[in-house]
């Protein structure tokens, strides 16, 4: 609770909110809302303020991710496994984890640090003994194979830490460009704080994840698609090489640029067919095996935020695939621009996904952007009030949504809060009906501060 309250992100959106209801009763339109919250946020007692605290919260993440290791490990694991037995999925992935941690991490009194329950430290020093495969595909664990190799597990990390503040930069340059604002304003510096200090961000900072790199990929491939076809096709298919499910960015590409999309089909292709080609072709089981296990493994765990597996649980896996089926089509059907293209399959592959961690939540940033582009184009207040909720939606921690999940499991019913909000960011997408139709918008509530 303490880290969700000293989150910068949280407070950002949680005053705009506020700031945009007081702003209906004064009659002011949701640009007025907007250009003031973000005048205040970057005075600068209040900017240095925001900064200080986001450097605190994603040290500390990238501190704990170090000394306790996180989703990367798996990619440990599989190098492991690759230099004994040619195999990227490891036979008895509990005892060489057990074995990795002994041989490379010293040990830590986790129960006397800060901010650390008790039922957290007994998960961190046990993490071999509970450790299950989160399905990562067979090409993001090919390539990690030459860097553990050549770095160790430790130094894959601190790659992926590096990598995630190229992946912050890039977002945040796409939402500067997206505005209209000067790289050098304050506005600049307070879109770098709010995405670092963003719940998905820190998550992935914290487990060594690539879900960040690969929503900034999609972002960039979004953001090129309109001038830059080849890096586009690039970006996508990296995308979907390290998150299966980005690979409906490729099918958004597909809708508005479809020689782009060819290209980065044949790219990903061509990334899977040399893992298969290295790692033999029994590689694609083991994937499909671990899925499946992943899947019934952590179906009824409460930070797991996958639609698809919950409501595969409560109307069957028929019901499932023919509900997908009908938000495909359906994106397909309204996408009729970039922006629209890419928000809503984002938004689609977010549901399709069979397992969902609040890292991989930050794919949601094209959809969350293109969608305050709506409401500042339209000027409700309210609705940039509602924006500013369901934003927030996705930038609690897991302990807070779970929490307001069961405060709201009346309403919510078997879903849980983050899924229930992903729904929502798809459905208000798609009521929308449009995107805007330039190449570059005009969204510009963030002006320059000098």
């Amino acid at each position: 609770m303490r880290t969700t309250l000293l989150n910068p992100t949280i407070w950002l959106l949680a005053g705009t909110a506020a700031a945009a209801l007081y702003g209906a009763l004064r009659g002011r339109s949701a640009r007025q809302v907007a250009e003031t919250v973000v005048r205040v946020a970057c005075t600068w007692p209040i900017l240095i303020l925001l900064a200080a605290l986001t450097v605190a919260g994603a040290g500390t993440r990238a501190v704990l991710g170090y000394l306790s290791p996180g989703a990367y490990v798996e990619e440990v694991l599989a190098a492991e496994a690759f230099a004994a037995e040619r195999h990227l999925y490891p036979s008895h992935p509990r005892e060489a984890l057990s074995s990795w941690i002994s041989a490379s991490a010293s040990t830590v009194p986790w129960t006397t640090m800060p901010g650390i329950t008790p039922c957290q430290a007994n998960a961190i020093e046990h993490r071999a003994q509970y450790y299950t495969e989160n399905a990562h595909p067979p090409t993001l664990l090919l390539a990690a194979v030459p860097v553990v190799r050549i770095a160790g597990g430790k130094g894959l990390y601190l790659l992926l830490v590096v990598l995630s503040l190229v992946a912050i930069a890039v977002l945040a340059s796409i939402a500067v460009s997206r505005t209209s604002t000067s790289l050098r304003s304050r506005a600049a510096v307070l879109a770098v704080l709010a995405i670092a200090a963003w719940q998905p961000v820190l998550a992935g900072i914290r487990q060594g994840d690539a879900a960040l790199l690969a929503a900034a990929l999609i972002a960039a491939a979004w953001h090129l698609s309109g001038r830059r076809q080849a890096s586009s096709a690039l970006a996508a298919a990296s995308a979907a090489c390290l998150f299966p499910p980005a690979v409906l960015g490729i099918l958004a590409l597909l809708r508005v640029r479809a020689r782009a999309a060819v290209l980065a089909s044949v790219l990903m292709t061509i990334a899977v067919a040399t893992t298969v080609i290295v790692a033999e072709p029994s590689v694609l089981t083991e994937f499909a095996r671990t899925v499946r296990d992943s899947a019934t493994t952590y179906a009824d765990a409460t930070a797991n935020y996958a639609i698809a597996t919950h409501v595969v649980r409560h109307v069957g896996p028929v019901v499932s695939a023919v509900g997908l089926i009908a938000i495909i089509v359906s994106s397909w059907w309204i996408a009729r621009t970039r922006d629209a293209a890419f928000a809503m399959f984002t938004a689609a592959a977010l549901v399709a996904a069979p397992m969902l961690w609040s890292q991989h939540l930050a794919l949601l940033f094209v959809p969350l952007v293109v969608l305050f582009e709506t409401v500042m184009r339209r000027g409700s207040p309210i609705a940039l009030a509602a924006w500013a909720a369901l934003a927030l939606t996705f930038s609690l921690p897991d302990t807070a949504m779970i929490a307001i999940s069961r405060m709201l499991s009346a309403i919510a019913g078997p879903l849980p809060l983050a899924p229930a909000g992903i729904l929502l960011l798809w459905g208000w997408l798609l009521a929308t009906r449009e995107a805007t139709p330039s190449p570059q918008p005009a969204a510009d509530a963030m002006v320059a501060t000098s």
